[in-house]
């Protein structure tokens, strides 16, 4: 599901790929089980790492633009810092207690 929703942020606004995406996926992620907040994070997530994702991220387009540098340019400089925040993704997916635990801790009934 992260592959799918970081090419849709690619290719998509986040807020059309939201009203698209969420009466599909979130009945879908329930049954499997998934917390419906830890969910719309990585969606959420997922999504905005995808506007700035080489090779259509759109916001890329944007302050490339903006700077005054080639496309080329800004793709290359936002390299590094995909790395370290496609690990963050990763570790949301996999460790839901990341994204749940204040929730939980905050609102004990739900």
């Amino acid at each position: 599901m992260n592959v799918i929703l970081l090419v849709v942020g690619c290719f998509m606004e986040v807020l059309a790929a939201i009203l698209l995406l969420i009466p599909i996926l979130v009945p879908a992620a329930v049954t499997f089980g998934i917390d419906p907040t830890q969910f719309g994070l990585i969606m959420i997530f997922n999504l905005i790492l995808g506007t700035i994702h080489p090779p259509v991220g759109v916001v890329l387009f944007v302050t490339s633009r903006i700077a005054g540098i080639s496309y080329e340019a800004m793709s290359r400089a936002i390299l590094p810092w995909l790395v370290p925040l496609l690990c963050v993704l990763a570790l949301v997916t996999v460790f839901p207690p990341l994204t749940t635990y204040l929730p939980n801790l905050l609102m004990p009934g739900k």
